[in-house]
């Protein structure tokens, strides 16, 4: 079975995000409303992925200083 990295899974989560952004930005017209509360949404999981993947980083950084010692 094939490896994956958990930062791959992030990197591929975010740009499935971003691309979802995109369409529905695309599938218009929306209310002022609508179209405020999609892109708080939408920015709220971009940097919720970006949060994640600097968390793993640090991890990883973590976990490797360590297993130097």
């Amino acid at each position: 079975m094939e490896k994956i990295e958990i930062t791959q899974v992030i990197d591929k989560l975010q740009d499935k995000l971003f691309n979802m952004k995109r369409s529905i930005e695309r599938a218009g017209p929306f209310t002022a409303d609508q179209e405020s509360n999609l892109k708080l949404h939408s920015d709220d999981m971009l940097r919720l992925a970006d949060k994640i993947r600097d968390r793993l980083y640090k991890y990883r950084v973590e976990l490797y200083e360590k297993s130097r010692q």
